[in-house]
């Protein structure tokens, strides 16, 4: 037959121990946990950080739409100045179309 194990009494001073232990995970819990404050702060503080990252991004991508825009244009002009001297396209035409968005060209 199997010899039945009984499970030990703790003892008072085991007790004491475990509640000891606990008592000091307790304390380090309540000193080292965040507030719902704390937590309110932080989110504020890491939205703004994203949002400043988003302006700066978004900021950089209007330039480079813009000098890539401006690229276009140029080539637009240099185009239509090519095909108006090549009697492709005539005068009024080409001051047209130079006129148009989204860099209008004065009238020459």
């Amino acid at each position: 037959m199997r010899s039945m194990m009984k499970a030990k009494e703790p003892t008072l001073s085991s007790i004491a121990k475990t509640l000891e232990e606990h008592g000091e995970l307790s304390v380090f819990i309540i000193e080292h946990m965040a507030t719902k404050e704390d937590l309110a702060i932080e989110i504020g503080r890491s939205e703004s950080r994203m949002l400043d990252a988003i302006d700066r991004t978004f900021g950089n991508l209007q330039g480079d739409v813009v000098a890539m825009t401006r690229k276009i244009d140029e080539k637009d002009s240099v185009l239509v100045r090519t095909l108006t001297r090549k009697r492709v396209v005539t005068k009024p035409e080409a001051k047209r179309i130079l006129a148009m968005s989204p860099f209008p060209h004065p009238a020459q």
